[in-house]
């Protein structure tokens, strides 16, 4: 049963050509299988495949609200493109989770995009309250961007706001604003 529900998943994905808004009975089909696989593997203790199914069901879903763009069958590169540019954190989250792309080092560029550029701290916020991080490498690996960003100087203020309001290690944020000259910022820090 699972191989056949499996099969005719992958015949009908692949079969969406169109633009998703061309085919929204056939996403709804697909979702209601991804579902009642994910019920099935559940039932027979396979708890990483139910889940494998239920996040692709739920980009079924978010492929049926957001018509105007293609969310599936993407290639990795296009998927990290659109999480770059995804300004809600619950549907990056739920585009990074179908495609497998939740690691620390794949939000860096999403959360770099969306706050320091975008200035969109409750993406950054969201991000903070769903996904556990060692936040030293989390702002180690954002400085690292920044310093290569072509467009630091305008950003430079919005990385400093994000620095003192979510880098709770008064040590590491004085190091981190050493090493990125952020002169204002470490003479607000009272480290010897």
């Amino acid at each position: 049963y699972q191989r056949r529900v499996r099969e005719s998943k992958q015949k009908k994905i692949l079969h969406i050509s169109a633009l998703p808004e061309d085919n929204v009975s056939e996403l709804l089909e697909i979702m209601q299988l991804y579902l009642d696989a994910s019920d099935n593997y559940v039932k027979g203790k396979c708890f990483n495949l139910g889940n494998r199914c239920l996040y692709m069901a739920r980009l079924m879903s978010l492929q049926i609200r957001t018509p105007e763009e293609r969310i599936i069958n993407l290639p990795e590169v296009e998927a990290k493109k659109l999480i770059n540019r995804t300004s809600s954190f619950k549907e990056a989250h739920t585009i990074a989770t179908a495609y497998a792309l939740n690691e620390l080092k794949e939000w860096i560029s999403p959360i770099y995009h969306q706050v320091v550029i975008n200035q969109n701290f409750s993406f950054f916020e969201d991000f903070l309250r769903q996904i556990p991080v060692n936040p030293d490498d989390l702002f180690k690996e954002l400085a690292k961007l920044y310093q290569v960003d072509l467009n630091k100087v305008g950003h430079t203020q919005t990385f400093k706001k994000m620095l003192s309001l979510y880098l709770e290690d008064i040590n590491f944020r004085y190091r981190l604003a050493k090493e990125l000259n952020f002169d204002d910022l470490i003479s607000q820090l009272d480290v010897y």
